[in-house]
């Protein structure tokens, strides 16, 4: 598969194999990481197949359908009197906000959040009975487990400013991908010359090719598309044919697949994996399974990807145009690229594809896999895809929010959109003045505004001051709530109870319909603040209403006042003292966790923190944990921060969250870690008299 994906250009491999080859002489030749020793792992060299594992388990990190789908359906069958539509609304529910509609001219003012309240009900799915989904359920608590151990991108900010809106004259690229934290970091920066080709990049472990880069012509980036590119089919095997399964009223043989799983300690173990033409049997190799039967449609697993020749053309195209040629053959996983080159060209790209199916079908749910009637039977071609060129505003944002209102002769596309918060936070600045410099940006990028906090605020007061009946410190920490201006910064209590608060409602507003387990995997999706935001505007949402409590009827008054009451006790019995001493910076902590961290006493060696850390959830500065839960732990940010001047490529910045090195005995160590707290960048040495200038240690590597 990898030979075929770069048959056009044999010098990939070649590259990729020296760049093996060169890891697995330090791998036969040198010390390894204290980690290896712990675990008494030698690991074997590394292959081809490794990099093309490692690849597809980046693409399949993007992936919102794994939680969103299965949730979907599950709660569905599980509630029928609720609109399950409320908890899944995209942007539905909001005034119209998109990439390739919605850029920031010179207009400043002050942004709010109109919501529209809105929800179509949609068609009841036609998957298992309730009482059939347990099984599947713990089917996706586990994938979800094991995507919890893992680095995954869950977002990003990026814009482009052309020379009309710059003060250098030049174009302008700031980018920050936001990625789960954890130590060692994710990105590797490293400056490359040889002969012709320069590229300043970060890179992925055993990846040879930078995935984000620049040099002195040209600047690339990337977030998310968060395009609706993956669906859960629920099959039907044969009764007494176990290979057979039936696809538009016929049963046809599935592939089959036997997979040995070396076991540490243990004897390899063989599993079966069947594929249908939707795509791979998920339920089928667990032990004890006995609910539906579910296969995974992924566009990965249908259309060749090149991702590996995608990112080596990237640092080798030399203008918009190829750049453009090169993007347009990637259909996964699906990105947003944001593009600057020093001609002072601006552009974005929305890459991946869009499924076009046989019916218009709710894609949010578990489909019909036997009737043929949800399948997908083609693809929107590449260049009707979203993008923006030069566009006459100057300048070019995106917050993997909707890409567009409409595609041609597509309708609207589906997708799992992450709030929009951050988009509208970046527009609103972006458009109080003309000109942006380099400081400009950098300041932007480290903004630490709740933009909904502008119209949760007001909305939980006035409910909140409806009870008459608050005194000693449940009314003091009402009036530290009610003034509470969105600064999410280290001296703020208001943030403190902002954020606590939202949590307890949140619990208070699902716990009853979800369960623990469910509603810790909803919320780990975009969804959680998406839906939570729709449902606070909105008094007559049946989720107010406490399935516990059958014999009462809850108000959304009711909710938020039993949420108010815990919040206030929780934060008393955690900090004590009166609730304007309850700082951001006692509440709000973050740990750069190492895969040995969860040991108590390996934690206290690998890990780095914890730390006061401004922020918070949704802002462009994002700070997110990945669970509901009033303890605030940041799990979820900027995994560098970047500014790209491409008139004055000295003139640009950088910071990684833990740094460059990984090793526990290096100097550079952690060296990092409080320029980026601290909301500060790095210059970027990439002149030859930067770097002469300012090098402390120079590495010679002498041919035997």
């Amino acid at each position: 598969m990898l030979q075929e994906s770069v048959k056009g250009n044999p010098q990939i491999l070649k590259e990729l194999d020296s760049f093996l080859e060169g890891i697995n002489y330090f791998l036969k030749t040198e010390s390894l990481p204290i980690e290896f020793t712990i675990l008494g792992y030698q690991p074997k060299p590394f292959d081809r197949l490794d990099v093309l594992s490692a690849l597809s388990l980046l693409s399949f990190s993007f992936a919102e359908a794994l939680r969103n789908d299965s949730l979907y359906t599950i709660l569905e069958r599980k509630l029928p009197n609720r609109n399950i539509a409320e908890l899944f609304p995209r942007h539905d529910a909001e005034d119209p906000f998109s990439i390739r509609e919605n850029q920031p001219s010179y207009s400043p003012k002050r942004l709010t959040e109109a919501r529209k309240n809105s929800f179509l009900l949609a068609e009841k799915s036609e998957f298992a009975k309730s009482n059939e989904l347990s099984d599947f359920a713990s089917v996706i608590r586990r994938t979800n487990q094991i995507l919890e151990e893992l680095p995954l991108f869950l977002g990003s900010n990026s814009w482009v400013i052309s020379p009309s809106r710059s003060t250098t004259g030049g174009a302008i690229l700031a980018n920050d991908p936001h990625i789960g934290y954890g130590n060692p970091g994710t990105w590797y920066e490293v400056h490359l010359m040889a002969g012709s080709y320069e590229t300043y990049g970060y890179h992925l472990p055993i990846f040879p090719f930078p995935i984000i880069a620049h040099n002195a012509k040209k600047a690339w980036a990337l977030t998310m598309l968060e395009n609706d590119d993956m669906d859960f089919y629920e099959e039907v095997l044969h009764p007494t044919k176990p290979n057979f399964v039936k696809e538009k009223g016929n049963w046809v043989p599935v592939q089959v697949f036997k997979e040995l799983i070396p076991v540490k300690g243990e004897e390899a173990r063989e599993i079966t994996i069947q594929v249908t033409s939707h795509g791979p049997i998920l339920s089928k190799p667990i032990a004890g399974y006995s609910g539906p039967v579910v296969s995974l449609y992924w566009i990965f697993h249908h259309i060749p990807a090149p991702v590996l020749e995608t990112v080596y053309s990237l640092g080798r195209c030399s203008s918009l145009q190829e750049c453009s040629e090169v993007v347009s053959k990637l259909p996964a996983p699906g990105l947003n690229i944001s593009y600057a080159d020093a001609n002072g060209n601006i552009a974005w790209w929305s890459v991946g594809r869009f499924p076009i199916r046989k019916n218009k079908t709710n894609t949010r749910k578990i489909l019909n896999g036997a009737s043929g009637e949800d399948d997908v039977i083609g693809y929107l071609p590449f260049e009707q895809n979203p993008k923006l060129i030069n566009p006459p505003e100057g300048i070019i944002l995106t917050a993997n929010h909707l890409p567009t209102y409409e595609l041609k002769g597509y309708g609207k596309p589906e997708g799992y959109w992450q709030e929009s918060d951050r988009g509208r936070r970046i527009y609103e600045l972006l458009s109080q003045k003309k000109e942006w410099s380099v400081e400009d940006m950098k300041k932007i990028q480290t903004d630490v505004h709740s933009f909904s906090a502008r119209t949760i605020v007001p909305l939980i007061s006035l409910e909140l001051e409806l009870d008459k009946n608050w005194s000693g410190v449940f009314r003091e920490a009402l009036d530290v709530y009610r003034k509470f201006d969105g600064e999410n910064t280290l001296d703020s209590a208001g943030a403190t109870i902002f954020h606590t608060l939202n949590q307890f409602v949140m619990l208070n507003l699902w716990m009853d319909e979800f369960g623990e387990s469910n509603l810790q995997v909803f919320g780990q999706s975009a969804e959680r603040w998406n839906s939570y935001k729709s449902i606070l505007a909105n008094p007559k949402s049946d989720f107010w209403d406490d399935l516990s409590t059958p014999d009462l009827q809850e108000t959304r008054r009711d909710i938020l006042i039993r949420s108010f009451a815990q919040t206030v006790r929780y934060l008393s019995k955690e900090f004590g003292g009166s609730p304007s001493s309850w700082k951001w910076e006692k509440a709000h902590e973050i740990t750069f966790e190492h895969p040995m961290g969860k040991v108590p006493f390996l934690g206290l060696i690998f890990n780095q923190g914890p730390f006061p850390v401004a922020s918070g959830e949704a802002a462009v500065n994002l700070m997110n944990q990945k669970e509901i839960n009033p303890k605030m732990t940041p799990r979820v940010g900027p995994s560098k921060r970047r500014i790209v001047d491409l008139i004055h490529p000295e003139n640009s910045w950088s910071v990684l969250p833990t740094g460059n090195s990984g090793n526990l005995g290096s100097p550079f160590y952690g060296d990092q870690i409080q320029m980026f707290l601290n909301g500060e960048h790095r210059p970027i040495r990439f002149t030859q008299s930067q770097i002469e200038k300012d090098s402390k240690y120079v590495l010679k590597f002498v041919p035997r």
